[in-house]
């Protein structure tokens, strides 16, 4: 049941944001309110989308794509710290990272085709969360959620 929840709420994510299409020219959208915000973003190959939404305080971000047709949405918001780290190598992949609230921390690689991930942390009161994922192959799918405080979380898949 959780499993059929989590792959609803990432189609969900995956639709909101979109597929990338290779024969696309790159393309990058970042919005940051407050302070101590900081975004960079490589692409390189066709058709990869990249959206930065940071504010109330969190910051730092670092995106790569490599490859073609990838696409990522990092939203970051609330008091203090942010940071995330995305890679992507190959082609059709998505990422979505959404964390609010406190310190939280993202590192997430994904290399192959066609593979999909969704992480989302809150982090209240006392703060710190932790999350890295990690998926090699293709069409893996996979779906993090973190509430609370003091969450660490390692999840690796390895596909065809």
């Amino acid at each position: 049941m959780h499993r059929l929840a989590a792959l609803a709420t990432l189609l969900a994510l995956v639709g909101a944001i979109g597929v990338a299409k290779a024969d696309e020219a790159p393309s990058v959208s970042a919005d940051q309110v407050g302070s101590v915000s900081q975004v960079t973003i490589h692409q390189n190959g066709t058709g990869n989308q990249a959206t930065v939404d940071q504010s109330q305080g969190a910051g730092n971000v670092n995106l790569d794509q490599d490859g073609a047709g990838n696409g990522a949405s990092v939203t970051q918001s609330g008091a203090g710290y942010g940071q995330a780290t995305v890679s992507q190598d190959g082609s059709s992949n998505v990422a979505n990272l959404i964390q609010n609230g406190g310190s939280n921390a993202v590192v997430l690689g994904q290399s192959g085709t066609g593979n999909q991930a969704s992480l989302q942390q809150t982090a209240l009161a006392g703060g710190a969360n932790l999350g890295v994922l990690t998926q090699t192959g293709s069409n893996n799918v996979a779906s993090l959620t973190q509430n609370g405080d003091a969450n660490t979380a390692l999840q690796t898949q390895i596909g065809a």
